[in-house]
Order: C-alpha cells, then structure tokens, then sequence
C-alpha cells in the first residue's frame, strides 16, 4: 500500500497516520520514519523493501516529501514495493496529484467551512454567536483543531491592527479583516494572543487542569 495524506487539516491527517501505525504495528511490521527534507527516492524504495533480522516486514512513514518537490521525482525508476504512507502538512495540488499512479491511495482532510465562519464572527459583540459556533464545530471535529485556527487569525487580526500596509494579501481579505481588527483594541487582541500561547503552553505540558474544550470556551466567553 502506497498512500498520501494531505490538505489543510493537520489534526485529522495526523489523526489518521496514527491509526494507519496502529494498523501496521498490529500486523508486526517494523515502522521506519524519514524525514522528507533529506530522503531520496531511492531511499524510500529501499527502506519499503527491507525486513528486519526476525523475518518482520517495513511500513515506512515519509513526512514533508512531496511539499518541498514540484512534481515526482523525474527519475524514478519503479515505485515502493510494500507499504509507505506519505504524510503532508498542506494541501497537494490536483495537478501535482494527478501525476501520481492511479493505484496510489489519496487521503484528503480538509478544514471544515464551519471553522472559518468561526473565526469571522470573533469580536467583543459577538460572543455568544462565536460560543454557539464553537459548540457546533465540537460536534464533529477536536478542539485541537481549533486553537491553532484561533492563534493563527488572531495574529493576522494584529498585522492588520499593526501595519496593515504590509499585509500581502488579497484587497477583499485585508478589508475583511480590518473590519474585524476594528472591534478590537490591541491591547485586546494582544492579551486575547497571550491567553492562547497560555492554553497552548498548558496543552503541551499537562499542566492545565480543564480539557482544552473548556480552556477555548472561558477564553470565548471572555473576549
């Protein structure tokens, strides 16, 4: 088996590399990861035909391959025997995939629209709106998600509060978010930036004494 994950959702396609190691951990093949920076093809080809001193078969896990190439390797005489998942952390082009064998498996995980929707409704005025969303969003993804979404429209949230002159983005998208940076002050969406570094740190160490679903809920119903 030959698969790619990919798209926007890193939660969820980190999710499902678990689960594809939980399969192949079961079924007593021997796991061997590669960094995609500095793995060459043939690298990969050789790993994925290996077995250990025991007679145990190789899965091999490649993360960042494809991200950082143009397009598959011109030389590639023949592909992996055996089973390599490619993991991603963006989105592959329909282009760029389209080169890829039709036998390969694509596995697409993207970020739901749900989320973004989220994001624009954060402001001082709309709390309760953005706690209603929040909670439908929990429905069907993790908070994990979330926090990073949060973090990363928050700091755009200040480049545009900041220096929006700077801001190299398309015109409707930075009158948008001056739109929304306007309702905050930035001692606002500086301390806002601070409380998620705080919840992340927490995260990270196992020092916070409420899931993250809760720390996200105070921090909305505090904005």
């Amino acid at each position: 088996m030959i698969a790619v994950l990919h798209g926007d959702n890193q939660v969820a396609t980190r999710t499902r590399l678990l689960e594809l190691k939980d399969e192949f951990e079961k079924k007593g093949f021997s796991i061997i990861t590669l960094d995609g920076k500095t793995t060459e093809w043939n690298q990969i080809v050789l790993h994925a035909s290996s077995t250990t001193l025991l007679g145990e078969g190789s899965a091999v896990i490649v993360e960042g391959y494809w991200s950082l190439r143009k397009g598959p390797p011109t030389q590639r005489a023949s592909d992996p025997e055996g089973n390599v998942v490619f993991w991603e952390p963006k989105e592959l082009s329909k282009t760029f995939l389209s080169s890829f064998p039709k036998e390969w498996s694509i596995e697409h995980f993207k970020i739901p629209r749900l989320a973004f929707k989220f994001l624009d409704t954060l402001s001082p005025k709309t709390t309760q709106n953005s706690l209603k969303m929040f909670h439908q969003i929990l429905e069907h993804e993790p908070a994990e998600l979330v926090l990073p979404l949060i973090a990363w429209h928050v700091r755009q949230l200040i480049w545009i509060k900041e220096s929006p002159e700077t801001a190299t983005m398309p015109y409707w998208k930075k009158d948008k978010l001056n739109r929304q940076a306007s309702l905050f002050t930035k001692e606002q969406l500086y301390q806002l930036h601070e409380q998620l570094l705080k919840i992340d740190r927490s995260l990270k160490t196992g020092s916070s004494p409420l899931p993250l679903s809760s720390s996200l809920d105070l921090l909305l119903a505090q904005i």
